[in-house]
């Protein structure tokens, strides 16, 4: 049947991953399996504006933001949470 958007009420993204196992796939379609699953997941995301009045428990934007450490860090600050001076570097010395 076909899909129909407004039937859609509530979605659970809850942190998507690529499964790091393929049982029973043959290693010389794993490239091909693994390649099909982000497509997947990014499609996922592209869903999530084509269902405005859908109830989403963790809209794929924000869950993706959320998992950021500077982001974290910023809003840590701005709620008056207190932690050590950080540093954000390639540079190992430092």
């Amino acid at each position: 049947g076909a899909f129909a958007p407004e039937s859609v009420g509530s979605i659970w993204f809850r942190r998507p991953r690529i499964p790091e196992e393929f049982p029973n796939t043959r290693e010389s379609d794993l490239p091909f399996v693994r390649n099909e699953w982000k497509r997947f997941i990014h499609n996922a995301y592209a869903v999530a504006d084509a269902l405005p009045g859908a109830f989403w428990v963790n809209r794929p934007s924000a869950a993706v933001e959320a998992e950021n450490k500077l982001t974290q860090l910023l809003v840590a600050q701005r709620c008056g949470l207190t932690f050590p001076r950080t540093l954000v570097s390639s540079d190992p010395a430092r």
